[in-house]
């Protein structure tokens, strides 16, 4: 359906807020079950595989450790919701005002996992630092406002594109956290997390980010009564300008780490070239 263009009665923000709560409940229940009991015995047992580890790094490992399953459950549900989303007729009639309610699904669950990653990023600030904090607000900013407001649903959908590389991304950290930085399995992990970055976050990013920026500017020109707030359309595209900014500092480290990664194994392959002559 194309939304009846009219801002949200305080029942339908407090509906919303409802929601998004429900569904970071979920997320944070995920997590706490893997942090206590059976769960936390499970992922200290894995991480106790490296011998290297002491007893206190291995507890240290074990939250930071679940909060990448969650994210990683996160990522298994809503990547193939958002593609689901994409191929909708409804979906890609109107980018802005149109929804669906497995549109409003999809906005909500995205909307709660990004509440319980905004509340880890400010309890653990410093270890996640300042952009990991920019990177959740903005983002459950952004899809909290698409829950309540019921727009810009098909925008959540696409840039929820970008989580298709974040797997390889945590799946990277587990195995060097695990010592395994030079098997192969890490290095096409590697190699597979650079491609789906590249790919989703900064090609598939900056078009759907140019596609946005286009259809605001129409709605900023000539804007819809009762629409898109030109207010909210600016901290969209402030949020868009910031994130894909952050994408591109963060593949710009990714290639460096590889190609550091390459010359650290192409110095060893000579040196050992050497003592074999």
């Amino acid at each position: 359906m194309i939304m009846d263009v009219k801002g949200p009665s305080p029942a339908e923000f407090l509906d919303g807020a409802l929601r998004i709560g429900v569904a970071s409940l979920f997320f944070l229940s995920v997590k706490a079950a893997l942090i206590v009991g059976p769960g936390r015995r499970m992922l200290e047992s894995i991480i106790s595989t490296n011998k290297r580890l002491v007893t206190k790094q291995v507890s240290h490992l074990v939250s930071q450790t679940a909060s990448r399953v969650v994210g990683f459950l996160h990522n298994a549900i809503q990547v193939p919701f958002a593609l689901y989303l994409l191929s909708d007729e409804t979906m890609q009639s109107d980018h802005i005002y149109a929804f669906t309610p497995m549109s409003q699904l999809c906005m909500c669950i995205t909307a709660g996992y990004f509440l319980v990653d905004l509340l880890i990023c400010i309890w653990k600030y410093h270890e996640e630092g300042p952009l990991y904090l920019m990177h959740a607000s903005f983002a459950f900013v952004l899809f909290a406002h698409g829950v309540i407001s019921n727009l810009n649903h098909y925008y959540g959908a696409a840039f929820l594109m970008w989580e298709v590389s974040t797997p390889f991304v945590h799946l990277r950290w587990i195995m060097h956290k695990m010592d395994m930085g030079t098997t192969k399995i890490y290095f096409y992990n590697g190699l597979l997390m650079l491609l789906t970055f590249f790919g989703c976050r900064c090609v598939w990013g900056m078009w759907v980010s140019y596609d946005f920026w286009a259809r605001t500017a129409r709605e900023l020109v000539s804007p819809t009564p009762g629409g898109f707030p030109p207010v909210w359309a600016y901290i969209f595209r402030l949020a868009n300008v910031a994130l894909t900014v952050l994408n591109f500092y963060w593949f710009s480290k990714m290639v460096a780490k590889a190609a550091a990664f390459l010359v650290a194994g192409a110095a060893a392959d000579q040196n050992m070239q050497e003592k074999g002559e």
